[in-house]
């Protein structure tokens, strides 16, 4: 594919710190992939940005020579908008840093963070920001479309515990932006469209979760999506605002708890999660099983017990040499472990130590979700793997 731009990229080398990539460089083609394998796109230019300032730099650069730009935070959407043909994108990747205020209950996360970076730094003071469900979603694309998870029904979005962020705005200013400062900004960022601007940090509110969840997963044959979906209506729309189900379409794992029978099927899964008592969660399982779920079913308590380790599931083979690619299915998995993020446990018998599909930066099978039970808490992310909104800027 051609690769037109009217300016120089040493000029934009020039003028950053961090690296700048283009299609004859050394790692392009890794740079330029996004999590969705079905998404092969080309920029003219990639910059691989050290800090705000670098976005900035970049912002004017495209600008000046009429590029498009598409940034890059978790690159989790699944339209690819992190990065499009011709055009420059902006790779947040190194901006990953989390910093946590536990007596002010803040947190600040900068635009490459992935929701594993934020749950490390803010579950070792007991504190979470209401988020996601998979831990290598970006923190940015996730919050600025709004960022349903776990703690939604009872302290809301992502978007809704966003107290201040920094933009780097169309004009290459760098700009905080909140309710006393800034406001139209802030109100643009939290819903008002997009193109306004690439968000580089976000200051959250956080609660006090955990330091033990309740957790139960329950099966459903594929034929009987009616009955689960039918069953998710009637107990969702009683639970406390304690609790909280996800539906999830899923192959089966080839996990000890699983019957053989059903290992790589698909079928449906209800993830339940409880952050008040664990009586009040058996009664909401005990309910969903009288209705249809084969067994066994896992339930118990998820505890912390590593501030920065856990373990990850992730293909053994990829047609598309990547870990990324969405086409690789449910063949053979193999442990590996990933940069900082949580180790969780387990505790009720039968179970171990996760479920051989979530994983940070890993893929799923092609049509289902799987989900596990083990996850970072509070919220579970790691708990099933769903779509989010596109990478960390309104700016496309």
């Amino acid at each position: 594919m051609t690769h037109t731009m009217h300016g120089s990229i040493g000029t934009l080398r020039a003028a950053m710190n961090g690296p700048v990539i283009g299609p004859a460089d050394p790692g392009y083609d890794e740079a330029r992939r996004v999590w969705n394998a079905g998404i092969d796109r080309y920029p003219a230019v990639i910059a691989r940005c050290a800090s705000p300032a670098d976005v900035a730099a970049a912002v004017t650069f495209a600008a000046a020579n009429g590029l498009e730009i598409t940034v890059r935070g978790g690159a989790h959407s699944m339209s690819g908008a992190a990065v499009t043909d011709r055009g420059l994108m902006i790779d947040l990747s190194q901006l990953n840093r989390v910093s946590v205020d536990p007596q002010a209950k803040r947190a600040r996360a900068s635009g490459g963070a992935l929701l594993a970076d934020l749950d490390a730094a803010t579950q070792a003071y007991g504190l979470a920001v209401p988020a996601g469900v998979v831990s290598h979603t970006g923190v940015g694309g996730l919050t600025l479309g709004g960022g349903m998870g776990w703690l939604t029904r009872q302290a809301g979005l992502s978007i809704d515990n966003l107290v201040s962020a920094q933009v780097v705005t169309a004009n290459g200013q760098i700009r905080r932006a909140s309710a006393d400062e800034n406001p139209d900004l802030f109100w643009a960022i939290r819903g008002g469209g997009g193109n306004f601007g690439v968000v580089t940090e976000f200051e959250f509110r956080l609660h006090e979760v955990g330091p033990v969840v309740q957790a139960g997963l329950l099966f459903w044959d594929l034929e009987q999506g009616r009955d689960v979906l039918g069953v998710a209506r009637e107990i969702i729309a009683a639970l406390p605002r304690d609790l909280n189900i996800i539906v999830a379409g899923l192959n089966a794992p080839a996990a000890p708890f699983v019957p053989m029978q059903h290992h790589h099927q698909p079928g449906y899964v209800l993830v339940v999660a409880g952050f008040g008592s664990a009586a009040g969660h058996a009664q909401v399982m005990t309910r969903i099983r009288t209705r249809g779920a084969f067994t066994p079913t896992t339930e118990g308590p998820i505890s912390r017990t590593s501030p920065t380790r856990r373990s990850r599931w992730s293909p053994t083979t990829c047609r598309a040499k990547t870990p990324h690619c969405r086409r690789c299915c449910s063949t053979g998995w193999t442990r590996r472990t990933p940069r900082s993020v949580r180790t969780t446990r387990l505790s009720a018998a039968g179970a171990h130590r996760g479920m051989p599909c979530s994983s940070s930066r890993s893929a799923p099978p092609p049509s289902f979700w799987p989900p596990t039970v083990r996850g970072s808490v509070p919220s579970g992310r790691h708990c099933a793997r769903s779509p989010s909104v596109p990478a960390a800027t309104s700016m496309r």
